[in-house]
């Protein structure tokens, strides 16, 4: 019969194998120090006598009975441990300077971009607001435009034209009457303050209601509100070459920029992108109020183009040959058609923006109205 132990060394239970005379797979290597339980010696002698069945010649195992599974753990120390290798430190090497260079980088572009739009943001706030107080003005709303009035043969003071008996002649309503009287107030109420706006601008159809400032150069309305105020958004103005008194300006030049948030100039880009721009073009006014009076344009010409050619300025000084070929070449250009007379003593108004596309920096919305009527206060 198979002798056993109840537990080895290891703490497992295990089951001694027959002899080699009971088992054809030959004798169990003998486990030295260990001895059988059963064997136990009643001196206490840590010795013991070997099994009977040694003499027989059967192999058995030596178990040393007080050297217990705790005994063994306990005898366990550092020494039986094996040694691994310590990890050394990676050094970052130029790889790895290079990336947290580039991640540095990255972090500072992304913070700085969201700073730049939080600032441009806070920027057009502002801008709308200081027009926006403009617009409320007495109450009224400066945006709405008045319905198209037709073409007066001859310029008339606003009284005279009231009062006119011309048959076919549509009277001006009570109003547009009062539209062009708060106009005309607002630009005075400006003008106390900031004796550089030299109108107020008005393009039917769309939201174009600002005040119209010119100063000596070109540069400075361009980051600056009518108050004087910096901003992006800038103001409309119109180019310092110009007179004061715009019945001399055959060309009457006007800057804006095309912002993105819809405020100045962004509606000759929305007009441009309309589908129903054909038909808008029929019926489409650009009012600018002086102190002095009313000018009306109607569409003439429209077009995108990288040249300056449009911003030649003319005055009626006898040289109107050079003039009526300027408005030949402009017509020529013009992408939406209307039928429109004109001569070399017509007086036309250009409207300039950018197109805002990188590839083409310098490509300009230019927008040509010709004089349809005149009022004098």
């Amino acid at each position: 019969m198979a002798k056993y132990n109840d537990y080895d060394t290891s703490g497992e239970e295990i089951f001694l194998r027959p002899s080699s005379a009971e088992s054809k797979a030959g004798p169990l290597p003998l486990q030295p120090d260990i001895k059988p339980a059963a064997e136990e010696e009643t001196s206490g002698s840590a010795a013991t006598a070997p099994a009977a069945g040694a003499a027989n010649g059967e192999q058995t195992l030596n178990i040393n009975k007080n050297k217990s599974f705790e005994a063994s753990v306990n005898s366990f120390s550092s020494k039986d441990t094996v040694k691994g290798k310590r990890k050394k430190k990676r050094s970052l090497g130029v790889n790895g300077f290079v990336r947290m260079v580039a991640v540095c980088v990255c972090v500072g572009i992304f913070a700085f971009s969201l700073f730049k739009i939080a600032q441009r943001m806070v920027d057009l706030s502002a801008a709308e607001k200081a027009y926006e107080s403009l617009n409320d003005l007495d109450g009224n709303s400066l945006v709405s435009h008045p319905k198209p009035v037709r073409h007066v043969p001859s310029s008339l003071d606003l009284l005279s034209y009231l009062g006119s008996g011309y048959s076919g002649i549509e009277l001006l309503d009570p109003n547009t009457q009062n539209y062009y009287d708060t106009l005309r107030e607002t630009v005075l109420n400006i003008q106390k303050d900031y004796p550089e706006c030299i109108g107020y601008i008005t393009v039917s159809g769309t939201k174009i209601s600002y005040p119209l400032m010119k100063t000596s150069n070109n540069d400075y309305y361009l980051r600056h509100l009518y108050n004087g105020e910096y901003s992006r958004a800038g103001s409309i103005f119109a180019d310092y070459r110009l007179s004061d008194n715009f019945d001399e300006n055959m060309n009457t030049v006007i800057y804006g920029h095309c912002m993105t948030n819809g405020t100045m100039f962004r509606g000759i880009k929305l007009f441009f992108d309309d589908v129903y721009r054909y038909s808008r073009a029929q019926d489409i006014e650009i009012t600018i109020v002086t102190a002095d009076g009313v000018y009306i344009y109607e569409y003439f010409s429209g077009y995108r183009s990288e040249g300056s050619n449009f911003i030649s300025m003319f005055r009626d000084d006898g040289q109107n040959l050079y003039y009526y070929n300027f408005l030949k070449n402009i017509r020529a250009l013009n992408t939406i058609p209307k039928n429109v007379g004109y001569n070399a003593n017509s007086r036309i108004v250009t409207l300039i923006t950018c197109t805002n596309l990188a590839s083409k920096p310098d490509e300009r919305y230019v927008l040509h109205g010709i004089l349809k009527n005149h009022f004098t206060f």
